[in-house]
Protein backbone atom coordinates (compact mmCIF):
# COMPACT_ATOMS: atom_id res chain seq x y z
CA UNK A 1 0.00 0.00 0.00
CA UNK A 2 1.33 3.40 -0.95
CA UNK A 3 2.15 5.92 1.74
CA UNK A 4 0.06 9.06 1.35
CA UNK A 5 1.24 12.31 2.90
CA UNK A 6 -0.12 15.83 2.97
CA UNK A 7 2.66 16.87 0.57
CA UNK A 8 1.65 14.17 -1.93
CA UNK A 9 -2.01 15.22 -1.85
CA UNK A 10 -1.04 18.87 -2.24
CA UNK A 11 1.17 18.03 -5.22
CA UNK A 12 -1.68 16.17 -6.93
CA UNK A 13 -3.98 19.17 -6.38
CA UNK A 14 -1.33 21.47 -7.86
CA UNK A 15 -0.95 19.04 -10.78
CA UNK A 16 -4.65 19.37 -11.58
CA UNK A 17 -4.51 23.17 -11.43
CA UNK A 18 -1.12 23.76 -13.08
CA UNK A 19 0.75 20.63 -14.24
CA UNK A 20 4.12 22.33 -15.02
CA UNK A 21 4.25 23.83 -11.52
CA UNK A 22 3.75 20.40 -9.95
CA UNK A 23 6.54 18.92 -12.08
CA UNK A 24 8.87 21.77 -11.13
CA UNK A 25 8.11 21.33 -7.42
CA UNK A 26 8.73 17.58 -7.57
CA UNK A 27 11.92 17.74 -9.63
CA UNK A 28 13.30 20.86 -7.84
CA UNK A 29 14.77 22.18 -11.09
CA UNK A 30 13.88 23.36 -14.56
CA UNK A 31 14.91 20.25 -16.48
CA UNK A 32 13.67 18.34 -19.52
CA UNK A 33 10.69 16.93 -17.59
CA UNK A 34 9.51 20.47 -16.88
CA UNK A 35 10.02 21.62 -20.47
CA UNK A 36 8.22 18.54 -21.82
CA UNK A 37 5.34 19.19 -19.45
CA UNK A 38 5.10 22.82 -20.56
CA UNK A 39 4.95 21.67 -24.18
CA UNK A 40 2.32 19.02 -23.42
CA UNK A 41 0.26 21.50 -21.41
CA UNK A 42 0.38 24.00 -24.29
CA UNK A 43 -0.87 21.26 -26.62
CA UNK A 44 -3.70 20.53 -24.21
CA UNK A 45 -4.34 20.44 -20.49
CA UNK A 46 -4.99 16.68 -20.37
CA UNK A 47 -1.62 15.57 -21.84
CA UNK A 48 0.17 17.87 -19.38
CA UNK A 49 -1.88 16.49 -16.51
CA UNK A 50 -1.16 12.88 -17.49
CA UNK A 51 2.57 13.60 -17.66
CA UNK A 52 2.52 15.44 -14.31
CA UNK A 53 0.73 12.53 -12.63
CA UNK A 54 3.27 10.14 -14.17
CA UNK A 55 6.13 12.23 -12.77
CA UNK A 56 4.45 12.36 -9.35
CA UNK A 57 3.91 8.61 -9.27
CA UNK A 58 7.49 7.85 -10.32
CA UNK A 59 9.18 10.03 -7.71
CA UNK A 60 10.86 8.55 -4.66
CA UNK A 61 9.40 10.27 -1.57
CA UNK A 62 11.72 8.39 0.79
CA UNK A 63 14.73 10.05 -0.89
CA UNK A 64 13.31 13.56 -0.45
CA UNK A 65 14.86 15.77 2.19
CA UNK A 66 11.94 18.13 2.79
CA UNK A 67 13.19 19.81 5.98
CA UNK A 68 16.80 20.36 4.94
CA UNK A 69 18.50 18.02 7.40
CA UNK A 70 19.36 14.35 7.50
CA UNK A 71 17.12 12.07 9.59
CA UNK A 72 18.54 10.83 12.87
CA UNK A 73 19.60 7.20 12.89
CA UNK A 74 20.86 4.80 15.50
CA UNK A 75 24.31 3.23 15.14
CA UNK A 76 22.78 0.09 13.58
CA UNK A 77 21.13 2.15 10.85
CA UNK A 78 17.66 1.89 12.36
CA UNK A 79 15.52 4.98 12.70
Amino acid sequence: MAKCSVRSVALFIVAVLCPPLAVMLVRDELDSYFLLNVLLTLLGWLPGLIHAVWVLLNRNPSAENVWGYEPLTRPGGMV
